[in-house]
C-alpha cells in the first residue's frame, strides 16, 4: 500500500535525447553547466544511445519513454519532472 513519487526521472537531462558523442553539450545545459556530468564516458553514451533506439522502437520521444517506462512500474504514483522550460514541457505531448 505504498506509493513511490520519484524525481530526477530524466537523470538532469541525459534520457532527453539531446547530448551526443563528440558534440559540444548545447548551452544552458545541466551537461553545459554542471560538473557531475563533466566528463561523460564512452560506457555513458553507449547506453544512451540503446536507450534512445529503444525509445525510436517505440516510436516515442526518449523523453516520452522514460516517463512511460517510469509510471508504467508498480509503485509509482507520480514524478518530479524538474524541466526548466516549457519546451521541454510540451515535448511530453
Amino acid at each position: 500500500g505504498i506509493g513511490v513519487t520519484t524525481y530526477q526521472p530524466l537523470q538532469g537531462g541525459l534520457l532527453c535525447g539531446k547530448y551526443r558523442r563528440d558534440k559540444t553539450p548545447p548551452a544552458r545545459s545541466r551537461m553545459a553547466e554542471s560538473e557531475w556530468l563533466d566528463n561523460p564516458d564512452e560506457k555513458l553514451f553507449h547506453r544512451l544511445e540503446e536507450f534512445e533506439i529503444e525509445a525510436n522502437n517505440s516510436e516515442l520521444h526518449p523523453t516520452q519513454y522514460a516517463l512511460t517506462w517510469l509510471l508504467n512500474k508498480p509503485g509509482i504514483q507520480s514524478v518530479v519532472l524538474g524541466i526548466s522550460s516549457l519546451g521541454q514541457l510540451k515535448e511530453l505531448f
